[in-house]
């Protein structure tokens, strides 16, 4: 992440809420320029590359997460990589025809990745179906279906 960029965690103590906050502003143009293909699936990348910028902030280790999404359809892979010095990357590989839809409709059969690779240690890798019509909701049923991190 840039200097441009920010991550700000909140936590609403009365209410039992926290949260983190994350914008990504000069990390994401130089992210959309590298890829080619159509919006929706930039757009796909930039959600990919702020959830994972915002899970990693949640613990705490010397390493890097990875959120991945591959599947059957239009859209093959998606990669998201956020390290512990909050360095982030990602990619994604589609048809050249990819059109918009739901996710499920996007990457067709599919399952959601996600690894924590320590410097120091053993990785830890969740994987689960593909579900949801959209990232947001897939990483939703990913934490109700895997191992909390």
């Amino acid at each position: 992440m840039t200097q441009q960029d920010f991550l700000r965690r909140f936590l609403f103590e009365e209410l039992g809420v926290r949260g983190e906050w994350v914008q990504l502003s000069d990390s994401w143009q130089a992210a959309r320029q590298h890829q080619q293909g159509p919006e929706n699936v930039r757009q796909l990348l930039g959600q990919a590359l702020a959830a994972v910028a915002m899970l990693s902030a949640t613990i705490k280790f010397n390493g890097s997460m990875i959120l991945q999404a591959q599947g059957d359809g239009d859209i093959k892979t998606l990669v998201a990589q956020a390290t512990h010095d909050r360095k982030i990357r990602g990619l994604v590989r589609s048809n050249p025809g990819a059109t918009a839809g739901s996710l499920g409709a996007m990457f067709g059969n599919g399952q959601l990745v996600l690894t924590i690779e320590p410097n120091d240690g053993d990785p830890y890798q969740g994987i689960v179906g593909l579900e949801g019509s959209t990232l947001a909701a897939a990483l939703e049923s990913y934490f109700s279906q895997s191992e909390q991190l």
